[in-house]
């Protein structure tokens, strides 16, 4: 019953929760930064060096009822470590409540393109956030064009799809697809002197794709704006020495290393990294993970888990919330991530001090349960003594904690 019931929660509170998560800083860097080199003749290159900032990132102003804020990205090209070229792309946004402002979903892109030829190559970004002078330096990127040349071998481009506006965008994430259930897209580079052979995605010795190359225009990739987007356009170029052929990523596809072969005869293999962003940082804790299963599965099952080798315990735990959730993918879970994001919370906003680990508190039972109440009241007494009601609309109910000290350890009272 109270899986099923957080099942039916879960799903009701799942647009309403995002400003109610905690997050942990994503990938640990301000701004994260990607390259595309596309091949669009035989001598010449276009380098697309992209940029992508989250709001909670931005530094906001308050100009009358709203927040602003932007970014300039830029970039010197050294050739022969010779600068040769400085360009820059200027990005603003307008938002009109601070929550907006906190947002670590939402983003600033930008994009600078490069005419290259066949030489070597070196790039240096910088970021100039809004209302500072100071220009922070971003890693730092080389490129050996003459190698790309006797090669004849480019990197494929990540997407993904927007139903809403009807184009492929950017993934925009360092070159990487993001493990979060959405729609991807690689466009992976076929030389013209391949006219068969396939195009594979494997991962752990399994092939999750098979694609027969077959006869196609040439394509060339163009990144350009979209709002404050990346659009990814595949365009006929016949000049091109490559095309695009354009291969949807799996959903069963896995964290870990995604190998895309390009098999003709002999193999091309591209390495790409499905990582977990944002991915919930209590599950760096495993047994408090599983643990945690108790407020919607039963003790046993929790301590069956917690008795595994531990070199097997994240695998069963995935294969858990598959069989919860009744998911036949072994993919990404968003009922998994929900939970264990709403955990994070709870650690965050919940903890007694050292003494009470948040996710476990009765307050954090509830919240990872249900969710962000529909309302809070609070009330207070001459004691110390404080009395928290959260009410939820979509169960029809209420849940009363008292704090008798008034230093943050609430009981549910009922």
């Amino acid at each position: 019953m109270a899986k099923k019931l957080f099942l039916i929660i879960i799903f009701c509170c799942f647009s309403s929760a995002g400003y109610a998560q905690f997050h942990p800083p994503m990938m640990k860097k301000i701004c994260r930064i990607e390259t595309n080199l596309v091949q669009i003749d035989k001598n010449n290159f276009y380098l697309y060096l992209s940029s992508k900032i989250a709001y909670s990132e931005l530094i906001f102003s308050k100009e009358d009822s709203a927040y602003v804020s932007g970014v300039e990205f830029s970039c010197e090209l050294s050739e022969n470590d010779k600068i040769s070229e400085r360009l820059s792309s200027r990005q603003n946004v307008k938002v009109y409540s601070f929550e907006e402002t906190l947002r670590n979903d939402k983003f600033l892109e930008s994009v600078i393109r490069f005419k290259l030829g066949y030489s070597n190559y070196s790039l240096q970004p910088f970021l100039l956030r809004s209302t500072t002078n100071q220009a922070i330096p971003l890693e730092e990127f080389k490129f050996d064009n003459l190698k790309i040349l006797s090669e004849k071998r480019v990197n494929p481009i990540i997407t993904r799809f927007s139903n809403e506006r009807n184009v492929f965008l950017l993934v925009n994430e360092g070159n990487l697809i993001p493990f979060n259930g959405e729609d991807k897209y690689i466009f992976v580079p076929v030389p013209d002197s391949i006219k068969t052979g396939s195009i594979k995605l494997q991962q752990k010795d399994k092939t999750l794709k098979d694609t027969l190359i077959t006869s196609l225009p040439k394509y060339s990739i163009e990144i350009n704006k979209e709002g404050t987007q990346l659009r990814a356009d595949r365009n006929i170029n016949p000049n091109s020495p490559f095309t695009y052929i354009r291969i949807k990523v799996p959903v069963d596809v896995q964290e870990g290393e995604l190998l895309v072969l390009l098999e003709d005869g002999k193999k091309n293999i591209w390495p790409v990294p499905v990582v977990w962003i944002d991915k919930p940082f209590i599950l760096d804790d495993l047994d408090l993970s599983i643990k945690l299963l108790r407020i919607i599965e039963n003790e046993q099952k929790a301590a069956s888990l917690l008795q595994q080798p531990s070199d097997e315990k994240y695998l069963s735990l995935l294969k858990e919330w598959n069989e919860i959730t009744h998911l036949n993918s072994s993919g990404y879970n968003e009922y998994m991530n929900e939970f264990y994001s709403r955990a994070d919370y709870a650690i965050k906003n919940f903890s007694y001090g050292n003494k009470l680990n948040g996710a476990e508190s009765d307050r954090g039972t509830i919240y990872i349960k249900y969710g962000k109440p529909a309302k809070v009241e609070r009330h207070y007494n001459d004691k110390n003594e404080i009395i928290e009601i959260w009410y939820y609309d979509e169960v029809k109910t209420e849940f009363i904690f008292e704090d008798t000290i008034g230093k943050g350890n609430y009981i549910l009272r009922k």
